[in-house]
């Protein structure tokens, strides 16, 4: 593959993101459910929430990938 797209799968990644984070601090609905998990000692976010959360962590991840690819430090994950 050339540069050009992993720049634009870069921009691509850039911008979901940048709208998952929106989301992520805009959210209106419940973000934690009602009960404490007393034995883990956790209390963990609802279904909906949760998603729109676990979205924009990979979203984040996959721009390191890009960036470490693009910078040319780490070019094993997307091996052309």
């Amino acid at each position: 593959m050339s540069q050009s797209m992993f720049w634009l799968g870069l921009i691509v990644q850039v911008v979901l993101t940048v709208i998952l984070l929106f989301m992520v601090f805009t959210y209106k609905g419940q973000r934690k459910v009602k009960w404490f998990d007393f034995e883990n000692w956790i209390h963990p976010w609802t279904l909906r929430y949760g998603i729109i959360m676990f979205s924009m962590i990979l979203n984040a991840i996959l721009i390191f990938l890009y960036w470490l690819n693009v910078s040319g430090t780490n070019t094993l994950v997307f091996n052309s």
